[in-house]
């Protein structure tokens, strides 16, 4: 197993804050430097459905 620093991981808090409003406002995200740096980093299991339900679109309503 190799050990990962905690500047890679992605940070729950961070998504919360910052990136869930962003997101929920239909903000333009593709210009947003530090969303695209957070999604490289990867997205949290805890809000992963809903960032990327909004992201790739879901009109049909299917459930992941």
């Amino acid at each position: 197993m190799v050990a990962t620093k905690n500047k890679d991981k992605p940070s729950l808090g961070k998504w919360v804050d910052t990136h869930l409003p962003m997101i929920r406002n239909k903000a333009d995200l593709t210009k947003s430097k530090p969303f695209k740096e957070a999604l490289k980093k990867g997205v949290p299991l805890e809000v992963r459905s809903e960032v990327w339900e909004a992201l790739i679109g879901n009109e049909l309503r299917i459930n992941i």
